[in-house]
Protein backbone atom coordinates (compact mmCIF):
# COMPACT_ATOMS: atom_id res chain seq x y z
CA UNK A 1 0.00 0.00 0.00
CA UNK A 2 3.17 2.40 0.88
CA UNK A 3 4.48 1.30 -2.31
CA UNK A 4 1.24 2.43 -4.21
CA UNK A 5 0.92 5.70 -2.36
CA UNK A 6 3.99 7.01 -3.27
CA UNK A 7 3.67 6.44 -7.09
CA UNK A 8 -0.04 7.98 -6.65
CA UNK A 9 2.07 10.96 -5.09
CA UNK A 10 4.53 10.83 -7.44
CA UNK A 11 1.72 10.77 -10.54
CA UNK A 12 -0.34 12.75 -9.38
CA UNK A 13 -0.12 16.05 -11.66
CA UNK A 14 0.04 12.85 -14.82
CA UNK A 15 -3.61 11.54 -13.01
CA UNK A 16 -4.88 15.02 -13.28
CA UNK A 17 -3.91 15.92 -17.06
CA UNK A 18 -5.57 12.04 -17.90
CA UNK A 19 -9.20 13.49 -18.45
CA UNK A 20 -7.91 16.42 -20.64
CA UNK A 21 -5.36 13.82 -22.96
CA UNK A 22 -8.75 11.92 -23.33
CA UNK A 23 -10.33 14.21 -24.40
CA UNK A 24 -7.77 15.51 -26.80
CA UNK A 25 -7.24 12.04 -27.88
CA UNK A 26 -11.08 11.43 -28.57
CA UNK A 27 -12.26 14.77 -30.07
CA UNK A 28 -9.17 16.22 -31.79
CA UNK A 29 -7.05 13.84 -32.83
CA UNK A 30 -9.44 11.22 -33.99
CA UNK A 31 -11.52 13.56 -36.49
CA UNK A 32 -8.40 14.51 -37.80
CA UNK A 33 -7.40 10.71 -38.39
CA UNK A 34 -10.31 10.44 -39.77
CA UNK A 35 -10.27 13.56 -41.83
CA UNK A 36 -6.99 12.09 -42.85
CA UNK A 37 -8.08 8.87 -44.38
CA UNK A 38 -11.08 10.49 -46.00
CA UNK A 39 -8.77 12.87 -47.90
CA UNK A 40 -6.57 9.83 -49.48
CA UNK A 41 -9.23 6.81 -49.15
CA UNK A 42 -10.86 6.67 -52.59
CA UNK A 43 -14.79 6.38 -52.18
CA UNK A 44 -15.16 2.92 -54.03
CA UNK A 45 -12.55 1.44 -51.91
CA UNK A 46 -15.35 2.18 -49.20
CA UNK A 47 -17.95 0.64 -50.74
CA UNK A 48 -16.16 -2.81 -51.76
CA UNK A 49 -14.26 -2.98 -48.80
CA UNK A 50 -10.97 -2.85 -50.43
CA UNK A 51 -8.92 0.24 -49.09
CA UNK A 52 -7.33 2.17 -52.03
CA UNK A 53 -5.36 5.59 -51.65
CA UNK A 54 -5.37 7.96 -53.94
CA UNK A 55 -4.36 11.85 -54.65
CA UNK A 56 -7.22 12.34 -56.81
CA UNK A 57 -8.83 14.28 -54.13
CA UNK A 58 -6.25 17.09 -53.73
CA UNK A 59 -6.32 17.44 -57.37
CA UNK A 60 -9.92 18.63 -57.42
CA UNK A 61 -9.39 21.17 -54.44
CA UNK A 62 -5.14 23.01 -55.71
CA UNK A 63 -7.04 25.04 -58.44
CA UNK A 64 -7.43 28.53 -58.73
CA UNK A 65 -10.40 28.99 -57.03
CA UNK A 66 -9.89 27.15 -53.49
CA UNK A 67 -6.25 28.65 -53.09
CA UNK A 68 -7.74 31.93 -53.87
CA UNK A 69 -10.41 31.31 -50.57
CA UNK A 70 -7.71 30.22 -48.85
CA UNK A 71 -5.41 33.17 -49.35
CA UNK A 72 -8.61 35.42 -48.73
CA UNK A 73 -9.02 33.52 -45.45
CA UNK A 74 -4.94 34.16 -44.67
CA UNK A 75 -5.42 38.31 -45.57
CA UNK A 76 -8.74 38.42 -43.19
CA UNK A 77 -7.22 36.59 -40.32
CA UNK A 78 -4.10 38.41 -40.86
CA UNK A 79 -5.84 42.02 -41.48
CA UNK A 80 -8.14 40.80 -38.20
CA UNK A 81 -5.19 40.16 -36.40
CA UNK A 82 -3.35 43.30 -37.00
CA UNK A 83 -6.94 45.30 -35.97
CA UNK A 84 -6.97 43.30 -32.59
CA UNK A 85 -3.20 44.41 -31.73
CA UNK A 86 -3.65 47.93 -32.51
CA UNK A 87 -6.55 48.20 -30.50
CA UNK A 88 -5.43 45.56 -28.05
CA UNK A 89 -1.91 47.06 -26.98
CA UNK A 90 -3.06 50.67 -25.94
CA UNK A 91 -6.00 49.09 -23.82
CA UNK A 92 -3.47 46.35 -22.36
CA UNK A 93 -1.24 49.31 -21.63
CA UNK A 94 -3.88 51.56 -19.69
CA UNK A 95 -4.56 48.31 -17.81
CA UNK A 96 -1.62 47.28 -16.90
CA UNK A 97 0.07 50.69 -15.56
CA UNK A 98 -2.59 53.50 -15.15
CA UNK A 99 -5.80 51.28 -14.06
CA UNK A 100 -3.85 50.59 -10.61
CA UNK A 101 -6.86 49.22 -8.10
CA UNK A 102 -9.29 48.86 -11.04
CA UNK A 103 -7.01 46.67 -12.94
CA UNK A 104 -9.77 43.67 -11.56
CA UNK A 105 -13.00 45.65 -12.32
CA UNK A 106 -11.80 46.57 -16.13
CA UNK A 107 -10.51 43.02 -16.88
CA UNK A 108 -13.88 41.69 -15.96
CA UNK A 109 -15.48 44.16 -18.30
CA UNK A 110 -13.61 42.24 -20.84
CA UNK A 111 -14.41 38.72 -19.98
CA UNK A 112 -18.00 39.88 -19.69
CA UNK A 113 -19.22 39.83 -23.21
CA UNK A 114 -17.50 36.19 -23.55
CA UNK A 115 -20.10 35.38 -20.99
CA UNK A 116 -22.87 35.33 -23.99
CA UNK A 117 -23.16 33.41 -26.76
CA UNK A 118 -21.43 34.20 -29.85
CA UNK A 119 -24.52 33.62 -31.89
CA UNK A 120 -26.27 36.10 -29.53
CA UNK A 121 -22.68 38.67 -30.49
CA UNK A 122 -22.71 38.58 -33.87
CA UNK A 123 -26.72 38.76 -34.02
CA UNK A 124 -26.43 42.19 -32.23
CA UNK A 125 -23.63 43.18 -34.49
CA UNK A 126 -25.88 42.06 -37.34
CA UNK A 127 -28.64 44.83 -36.04
CA UNK A 128 -26.16 47.34 -35.57
CA UNK A 129 -24.78 47.34 -38.68
CA UNK A 130 -27.80 47.11 -40.96
CA UNK A 131 -29.24 49.63 -42.90
CA UNK A 132 -31.37 51.13 -40.18
CA UNK A 133 -29.11 50.07 -37.59
CA UNK A 134 -27.34 52.00 -34.49
CA UNK A 135 -24.35 53.48 -37.18
CA UNK A 136 -26.10 54.05 -40.06
CA UNK A 137 -29.18 55.95 -38.07
CA UNK A 138 -26.66 58.10 -36.04
CA UNK A 139 -24.81 59.13 -39.43
CA UNK A 140 -27.46 59.73 -41.16
CA UNK A 141 -29.18 62.02 -38.44
CA UNK A 142 -25.55 64.03 -37.68
CA UNK A 143 -25.57 64.55 -41.29
CA UNK A 144 -22.39 62.43 -42.36
CA UNK A 145 -24.10 60.26 -44.91
CA UNK A 146 -27.32 61.60 -47.18
CA UNK A 147 -28.89 58.43 -46.17
CA UNK A 148 -28.80 55.02 -44.42
CA UNK A 149 -26.04 53.10 -45.71
CA UNK A 150 -25.64 49.23 -45.21
CA UNK A 151 -22.39 48.15 -43.87
CA UNK A 152 -23.25 44.27 -43.69
CA UNK A 153 -21.95 41.48 -46.24
CA UNK A 154 -18.80 43.18 -46.93
CA UNK A 155 -15.27 42.13 -45.58
CA UNK A 156 -15.84 45.26 -43.31
CA UNK A 157 -18.30 43.73 -41.01
CA UNK A 158 -16.51 40.34 -41.00
CA UNK A 159 -13.54 42.16 -39.59
CA UNK A 160 -15.32 44.38 -37.20
CA UNK A 161 -17.47 41.22 -35.85
CA UNK A 162 -13.73 38.77 -35.43
CA UNK A 163 -12.10 41.80 -33.88
CA UNK A 164 -14.92 42.60 -31.22
CA UNK A 165 -15.21 38.49 -30.62
CA UNK A 166 -11.29 37.77 -30.53
CA UNK A 167 -10.01 40.86 -28.59
CA UNK A 168 -9.82 39.67 -25.35
CA UNK A 169 -7.56 36.89 -27.10
CA UNK A 170 -4.82 39.72 -27.70
CA UNK A 171 -5.55 41.98 -24.49
CA UNK A 172 -5.40 39.46 -22.14
CA UNK A 173 -1.58 37.97 -23.38
CA UNK A 174 -0.25 41.30 -23.72
CA UNK A 175 -1.69 42.64 -20.53
CA UNK A 176 0.05 39.42 -18.63
CA UNK A 177 3.65 40.16 -20.32
CA UNK A 178 2.87 44.72 -19.29
CA UNK A 179 1.87 43.33 -15.50
CA UNK A 180 5.34 41.30 -15.08
CA UNK A 181 7.44 43.98 -16.50
CA UNK A 182 9.79 45.16 -13.81
CA UNK A 183 8.74 49.30 -12.84
CA UNK A 184 12.48 49.67 -11.97
CA UNK A 185 13.42 49.92 -15.31
CA UNK A 186 11.02 52.30 -16.37
CA UNK A 187 12.46 54.43 -13.75
CA UNK A 188 15.86 53.68 -14.47
CA UNK A 189 14.92 54.48 -18.18
CA UNK A 190 13.32 57.92 -17.19
CA UNK A 191 16.20 58.74 -14.83
CA UNK A 192 18.78 58.32 -17.87
CA UNK A 193 17.14 60.51 -19.54
CA UNK A 194 14.83 58.61 -21.81
CA UNK A 195 11.47 60.36 -22.80
CA UNK A 196 8.27 58.34 -22.93
CA UNK A 197 8.67 57.26 -26.74
CA UNK A 198 11.58 56.06 -26.16
CA UNK A 199 10.93 53.93 -23.15
CA UNK A 200 8.07 52.78 -24.83
CA UNK A 201 10.24 51.45 -28.22
CA UNK A 202 13.67 50.55 -25.92
CA UNK A 203 11.76 48.92 -22.94
CA UNK A 204 8.68 48.32 -22.84
CA UNK A 205 7.83 47.08 -26.42
CA UNK A 206 11.11 44.45 -26.62
CA UNK A 207 9.61 43.35 -23.47
CA UNK A 208 6.25 42.65 -24.56
CA UNK A 209 7.14 40.82 -27.64
CA UNK A 210 6.65 37.56 -26.15
CA UNK A 211 2.75 38.59 -25.24
CA UNK A 212 2.55 39.98 -28.45
CA UNK A 213 3.37 36.64 -30.21
CA UNK A 214 0.91 34.70 -28.01
CA UNK A 215 -1.74 36.87 -28.50
CA UNK A 216 -1.42 37.18 -32.46
CA UNK A 217 -1.23 33.52 -32.62
CA UNK A 218 -4.75 33.12 -30.54
CA UNK A 219 -6.19 35.28 -32.99
CA UNK A 220 -4.96 34.36 -35.89
CA UNK A 221 -5.81 30.92 -35.79
CA UNK A 222 -9.11 30.56 -34.62
CA UNK A 223 -9.66 34.07 -37.17
CA UNK A 224 -8.51 31.56 -39.80
CA UNK A 225 -11.04 28.99 -39.60
CA UNK A 226 -13.97 31.20 -38.44
CA UNK A 227 -17.18 30.23 -40.32
CA UNK A 228 -20.17 31.66 -37.97
CA UNK A 229 -19.08 35.33 -38.11
CA UNK A 230 -18.20 35.17 -41.81
CA UNK A 231 -21.53 33.91 -42.53
CA UNK A 232 -24.06 36.12 -40.38
CA UNK A 233 -21.82 39.63 -41.24
CA UNK A 234 -20.46 38.85 -44.39
CA UNK A 235 -23.11 37.12 -46.78
CA UNK A 236 -23.01 34.03 -48.57
CA UNK A 237 -21.02 36.02 -51.38
CA UNK A 238 -18.26 35.53 -49.80
CA UNK A 239 -15.47 32.47 -50.41
CA UNK A 240 -13.25 31.89 -47.68
CA UNK A 241 -11.80 28.55 -46.41
CA UNK A 242 -14.31 28.01 -43.67
CA UNK A 243 -17.48 28.28 -45.74
CA UNK A 244 -16.43 26.35 -48.08
CA UNK A 245 -15.48 23.23 -45.81
CA UNK A 246 -18.92 23.87 -44.42
CA UNK A 247 -20.38 23.80 -47.81
CA UNK A 248 -18.72 20.13 -48.78
CA UNK A 249 -19.59 18.34 -45.71
CA UNK A 250 -23.38 19.76 -44.84
CA UNK A 251 -24.89 20.73 -47.76
CA UNK A 252 -23.01 18.99 -50.88
CA UNK A 253 -21.41 15.84 -48.36
CA UNK A 254 -18.78 15.67 -50.00
CA UNK A 255 -16.77 14.16 -47.16
CA UNK A 256 -13.73 13.17 -49.46
CA UNK A 257 -13.06 16.69 -50.94
CA UNK A 258 -13.60 18.34 -48.14
CA UNK A 259 -11.53 16.30 -46.15
CA UNK A 260 -8.49 17.18 -48.85
CA UNK A 261 -9.82 21.01 -48.60
CA UNK A 262 -9.18 20.60 -44.69
CA UNK A 263 -5.85 19.42 -45.10
CA UNK A 264 -4.44 21.35 -47.98
CA UNK A 265 -5.81 24.85 -45.42
CA UNK A 266 -4.22 23.21 -42.37
CA UNK A 267 -0.46 22.80 -44.15
CA UNK A 268 -1.34 26.41 -45.49
CA UNK A 269 -1.79 27.73 -41.98
CA UNK A 270 0.88 25.74 -40.09
CA UNK A 271 3.46 27.31 -43.10
CA UNK A 272 2.25 30.88 -42.15
CA UNK A 273 2.92 30.35 -38.55
CA UNK A 274 5.59 28.63 -39.08
CA UNK A 275 7.19 31.64 -40.85
CA UNK A 276 5.69 34.11 -38.23
CA UNK A 277 7.63 32.07 -35.70
CA UNK A 278 10.85 32.51 -37.60
CA UNK A 279 10.62 35.68 -37.66
CA UNK A 280 9.79 36.38 -34.16
CA UNK A 281 12.96 33.94 -32.92
CA UNK A 282 14.92 36.42 -35.09
CA UNK A 283 13.07 39.70 -34.00
CA UNK A 284 13.50 38.20 -30.20
CA UNK A 285 17.81 37.26 -30.98
CA UNK A 286 17.93 40.87 -32.10
CA UNK A 287 16.11 42.46 -29.24
CA UNK A 288 17.19 39.57 -26.84
CA UNK A 289 19.69 41.90 -24.75
CA UNK A 290 19.96 41.97 -21.00
CA UNK A 291 18.51 44.71 -18.78
CA UNK A 292 21.53 46.56 -17.98
CA UNK A 293 22.52 46.72 -21.76
CA UNK A 294 19.13 47.82 -22.40
CA UNK A 295 19.49 50.53 -19.86
CA UNK A 296 23.07 51.32 -21.37
CA UNK A 297 21.10 51.75 -24.88
CA UNK A 298 18.33 54.50 -23.06
CA UNK A 299 21.46 56.55 -21.47
CA UNK A 300 23.16 56.65 -24.97
CA UNK A 301 19.94 57.76 -26.19
CA UNK A 302 19.73 60.30 -23.29
CA UNK A 303 22.92 61.88 -24.11
CA UNK A 304 22.64 62.44 -27.46
CA UNK A 305 19.05 63.98 -26.60
CA UNK A 306 20.92 66.33 -24.21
Amino acid sequence: MKVIGNILKKEFPFILGCPAIIWQVLFLYMPLLVILGYSFISHESLASNAITFTLAYFSLVLNFYYMKAILATVLLALSTTVVCLLVAYPIAYFIAFKAKRMQGLWLFFLILPSMSNLIIQVYAWFFILQRHGAISTIAYKVGITSSYIHLLNNEFAIITGMVYCFLPFMIFPIFSSLSQMDPKMLEASADLGANRLQTFFHVVLPLSLRGVATGCMLVFVPAFGEYVIIEMLGGSKNAFWGSIIVNKFLTNYNLHTGAALVLVGMTVLISFLALAFGIYKFTMRKTGISSTQRLFRIKALGGKNG
